[in-house]
């Protein structure tokens, strides 16, 4: 009776558990599934347009007006163009968007790929999964860095795992790094993750799995010279943060520190914060008491003095470049997640965990429902769930009229709007700035420089010899517009949910 009994229990706990995995990954993909909000997606579909129309890719900006034969830097990501142009074309933005949901979901799913699935490591996921999702949100976009958030985690996760007990898994990191550096250039940081377990596991160096590993490590690296950039390629992080990236911190929000006032009353900052400090109080515990008698049957990282510095390392530094710039905060949150699951012991199951369990799955569902139905807020941005273009994103209205009127002279366009109009107007209509220039000083002289006075304003309107203006409708925009609605020489024509169109009044007048 004992063991029909048990048996029974262990389906039960089976069943729930499975249902846990099933329902929460679910709402990952509800969140990560909505219609676009993001401009650099259309830019890989211009790119990669040109690449099967000419054979090439363009190794000068074919989009520009405002820098003729600009040599950009493109080809650090030339597989993202390849890899999101072959979703479209053959199943166009359902299919696009649904294999973004797709990665995310992987990226929050890899830690289940090891260790056994006992009900308290599942809750410990799911509720991680739950938090990390509605803080993360603001970077479920269609882009080629889910492809690092994605590797840098599998990473991670195999170099965790290889902590606990080696395993032919490691084998695999030269062909993730080959595969890594065609699509985004995140794979420095995957190679500094291995560094470090190498650098915290040197007291095993005599050992035969340890120089595996370090040999593994090397050829990564040298893996990642074979881009079309080579040496220069494989670098390009660090040029790039070094250079632009200093930039960017200054005038684009999304390389933002995480601290700056604009976000200090965002609660999803505040969420990834409170996930840091429990994971944190948890990886300090297990480098000074080693949980002996918690983790006695299956010690894990924590019983691991080299595994907890590993993994403290690691996040300390993830956390630090999630400080420094918000763009990262996913990228905490996947690795908090998979920490996670190796945190925890292995514990027997027990009736009390599986009602705990059942009850996640319960809010999990609720959640589901609410954004399906009503869709959900992140950083003060609508979300609905669908797939297309959201109007509030791009202006498709505003370029409906330009179309309309054969409006074909020169056009200032907001920067999230730089890559939409290069993909609609394929290359009929030059545009003023797109966000894959990286000519800084264009960016902060001219770009950023026409909104700071009406005397900049009319210098760069006869520079560069503008007719058009097409403003987003954001606070950032705000010293602009008070320049041009209260311009003599210009005239409001139009406004859509994303933008605002100013015609100059003498061509009006003209046609």
């Amino acid at each position: 009776m004992f063991d029909r009994n048990a048996l029974r229990f262990m389906r039960v706990m089976d069943i729930s558990s499975g249902f846990l995995v099933i329902a929460t990954l679910l709402f990952v993909f509800v969140m990560a599934f909505f219609p676009f909000q993001s401009e650099d997606l259309f830019m890989y579909l211009a790119i990669a347009r040109e690449f099967f129309s000419t054979g090439s890719f363009p190794r000068t900006d074919p989009f520009l007006f405002s820098i003729p034969n600009y040599e950009w830097q493109i080809m650090h990501e030339w597989a993202s163009y390849l890899f999101f142009y072959g979703l479209y074309k053959t199943g166009g933005l359902f299919l696009v968007t649904g294999t973004k949901a797709l990665i995310i979901c992987l990226s929050m799913a890899l830690p289940l790929f090891w260790k056994n699935h006992h009900p308290l490591k599942l809750f410990v996921w799911s509720a991680s999964v739950m938090v990390v999702a509605f803080a993360a949100s603001f970077r479920f976009v269609e882009r080629a860095n889910l492809f690092s958030d994605l590797f840098a985690t599998l990473v991670f996760a195999i170099c965790l795992a290889e902590t606990i007990k080696p395993s032919k898994t490691k084998y695999g990191l030269p062909i993730i790094f080959l595969v890594w550096v065609q699509l985004h250039p995140g794979h420095l940081l995957g190679l500094f993750i291995c560094i470090i377990f190498c650098l915290t596991h040197i007291s095993a160096r005599s050992l035969k799995e340890y120089q595996k590993f370090v040999a593994l490590t090397l050829l990564s690296g040298v893996v990642c010279l074979v881009n079309p950039d080579g040496l220069h390629g494989m670098l390009y992080p660090i040029t790039f943060a070094l250079n632009e990236g200093k930039v960017m911190q200054e005038y684009y929000y999304e390389w933002f520190p995480s601290y700056q006032g604009v976000f200090l009353d965002k609660i999803e900052i505040h969420l990834m914060l409170g996930l840091v400090i429990v994971y944190a109080i948890f990886f300090m515990g297990g480098l000074v008491l080693k949980y002996k008698s918690w983790t006695q049957d299956s010690p894990g990282i924590l019983g691991n003095k080299q595994g907890a510095l590993f993994a403290v390392v690691v996040l300390s530094l993830i956390t630090f470049m999630a400080l420094k710039g918000i763009r990262f905060i996913p990228t905490l949150g996947y690795f908090l997640i998979t920490a996670g699951c190796f945190v925890v012991p292995e514990r027997r199951n027990s009736s009390r965990q599986g009602k705990i369990n059942l009850l996640l799955i319960v809010v999990v569902i609720c959640f589901i429902l609410k954004i399906m139905t009503v869709g959900y807020a992140s950083m003060g941005v609508k979300r609905t769930f669908g797939y297309g273009i959201d109007p509030v994103a791009q202006p498709t209205k505003n370029l409906e009229i330009i179309e309309q009127a054969n409006f074909n002279a020169n056009m200032y366009n907001s920067h999230r709007f730089g890559s939409y109009l290069a993909w609609q107007w394929q290359k009929k209509r030059k545009i003023f700035y797109h966000g894959f220039v990286t000519d800084m000083n264009f960016y902060t002289r001219d770009y950023f420089g026409i909104s700071r006075s009406k005397k900049d304003f009319d210098q760069l309107v006869g520079k560069y010899h503008l007719k058009g203006f097409i403003i987003e409708r954001l606070h950032t925009a705000r010293p602009l517009l008070e320049i041009i609605s209260t311009h003599p020489d210009w005239q409001f024509v139009s406004e859509d949910p994303a933008s605002l169109l100013f015609i100059k009044k003498d061509v009006i007048r003209h046609d």
